[in-house]
């Protein structure tokens, strides 16, 4: 019987987060076009945002951007650090502008995640299931397992054929992992903390060694962004469906 309140499907984008790592960049790149492109049903677009970039960044994007099966967009210059909150909020908005729509899901990626292929699978059946559970109120989607021994406290929420271990956001935290965003949550209420320019949002991780960076988990951990009350619903993976590769060995 179907389900009427859900559509056949939202445009799904991929946006990938990369700093001055082309090494890590190039070998997911790789990983992604055995692994994840194949399974991803649909790919309406593909942004890239470039800090720090450099000519190998550009060199290994001309080399894979032929082999990706959607159209893809390319910022970001030398001087440039945008923090992953601000760079989902542009992607969500140059997503916006292509469809002429908010309702799009965005597959963010840091450049040093890889699909793990013993859950390649698993990995497909996620990928069309995110498109139902993304219109049944879950609009933070995370493609690993969840951490710690909160497992107790969440409840199963599924969607075709696949089951997800769902839980409200005070009881688990925002993290960059792999996740799919509903854009228009993340632009209602996410967007306009990501804006902020100001000195406030310095120093968020004391172990950094530029006291300006802001660090986007930091910030909407410590209370600066109302996170935990809101309660969302947040779903995670059973499995980690990615790993992480770090081939640069940078922050």
């Amino acid at each position: 019987m179907p389900d009427y309140g859900v559509e056949e499907r939202l445009p799904m984008f991929m946006g990938v987060l990369s700093y001055h790592s082309p090494q890590s960049l190039n070998s997911s790149l790789y990983n992604w076009r055995e692994y994840l492109f194949p399974n991803m049903v649909w790919l309406d677009g593909m942004f890239v945002q470039l800090n720090e970039r450099s000519k190998q960044d550009d060199e290994v994007m001309d080399e894979h951007i032929p082999h990706i099966p959607a159209d893809v967009t390319v910022t970001g210059d030398p001087e440039e650090d945008t923090h992953p909150g601000l760079t989902i909020a542009n992607f969500c908005r140059a997503a916006e502008k292509q469809t002429g729509r908010s309702e799009n899901l965005l597959l963010y990626m840091e450049k040093d995640f890889q699909v793990d292929q013993a859950f390649v699978e698993e990995l497909r059946e996620s990928m069309e299931s995110v498109h139902v559970l993304s219109q049944r109120g879950v609009n933070y989607i995370r493609l690993t397992s969840p951490v710690g021994d909160g497992r107790s406290l969440m409840w199963s929420c599924s969607a075709l054929n696949t089951t997800w271990h769902c839980t409200p956001s005070g009881r688990h935290r925002w993290s960059n992992l792999p996740s799919v965003i509903r854009c228009d949550w993340f632009l209602r209420h996410l967007e306009p903390f990501a804006l902020v320019t100001d000195t406030s949002y310095n120093n968020c991780d004391r172990r950094h060694p530029d006291s300006s960076y802001i660090n986007w988990e930091h910030v909407l951990r410590d209370g600066r962004v109302e996170w935990v009350n809101n309660q969302w619903v947040v779903a995670h993976s059973k499995q980690d469906l990615f790993r992480h590769v770090e081939v640069d060995n940078r922050l």
